[in-house]
């Protein structure tokens, strides 16, 4: 009998990135040592915002994001990832100062904040996961994300073209579709850090388009569940799967974290840099 398979919207998003990252990350387990700041940062930003929705204080919420600042190993990262690092932390109070500001008034309008879901059996043994940034009374469905205003003429065009081709919203429209609560309104609500000369800000971007292409969604969705359940039942033994085109390899925020392991293979000094996740 096969095992069950759980899948979420970002295990989605890795497996049609690079087959082979999903693999390293999902089958072998494997975890790099060296944190992601970017990722450790938006980690701590949305701790912040979930205690805000669930009527925690800014005083309580700003120390919860700053402890999951304090606790990351820096001891692997470059002096310019320290720089850039530490330029995150001190723009942590005022990306939080203006989100309270602009969302103080709307605390009690929410249905569901950082609500977590699974819909069993989408296909035989095979469920879906995932975790609904917030959804209000309005049916309005929300998604929160940071970002950095590096290129001002066209950053937000190409943050909406990234959220569309995101597995993500379109998943959660799906599943409130399913659950009898269809949303009305789609949107991403993007934190700016300060850049330069400019104060942090909050930018919401319409994606009202996830709710016109659901039809779409709905065969999109069951091909790539029916690619991965495939591979998981079948290729489980298999190394390396198929992997990312070479450009992809490196991204805005640097190079894939299992580069060196998928290019270098199980060297002893590629593997200090890993260790093994342990089973929930």
């Amino acid at each position: 009998m096969n095992p069950p398979i759980e899948l979420s919207a970002s295990q989605m998003t890795t497996f049609m990135t690079c087959r082979e990252k999903w693999r390293l990350a999902k089958i072998e387990r494997l975890v790099p040592v060296k944190p992601a700041i970017h990722l450790v940062f938006g980690q701590a930003v949305h701790y912040a915002i979930e205690s805000f929705w669930n009527g925690d204080s800014y005083e309580n919420s700003y120390a919860g994001a700053a402890h999951i600042l304090e606790m990351t190993d820096q001891s692997l990262l470059t002096p310019l990832e320290i720089k850039r690092f530490d330029e995150m932390w001190d723009s942590l109070p005022d990306i939080l100062k203006v989100y309270w500001e602009e969302r103080e008034q709307d605390v009690s309008a929410q249905e569901m904040v950082e609500t977590e879901w699974v819909q069993t059996e989408y296909l035989p043994g095979v469920s879906l996961t995932g975790r609904i940034d917030r959804f209000t009374k309005q049916w309005e469905l929300f998604e929160v994300k940071t970002a950095s205003e590096v290129r001002p003429q066209t950053w937000k065009k190409d943050y909406k073209e990234a959220a569309l081709r995101d597995y993500a919203l379109g998943l959660y429209n799906w599943y409130l579709c399913r659950a009898g609560m269809v949303p009305c309104s789609i949107q991403m609500e993007v934190i700016l850090k300060p850049y330069k000369d400019k104060p942090a800000r909050l930018e919401v971007i319409d994606l009202n388009e996830i709710m016109y292409y659901r039809d779409r969604f709905k065969q999109q969705l069951k091909w790539v569940v029916s690619e991965m359940a495939h591979y998981i039942r079948t290729y489980s033994r298999v190394s390396p799967w198929p992997m990312a085109p070479k450009d992809i390899c490196v991204g805005k925020f640097g190079p894939c974290e299992y580069l060196p392991v998928c290019n270098h293979g199980r060297t002893d000094k590629t593997m200090k840099l890993y260790t093994i996740r342990e089973a929930a």
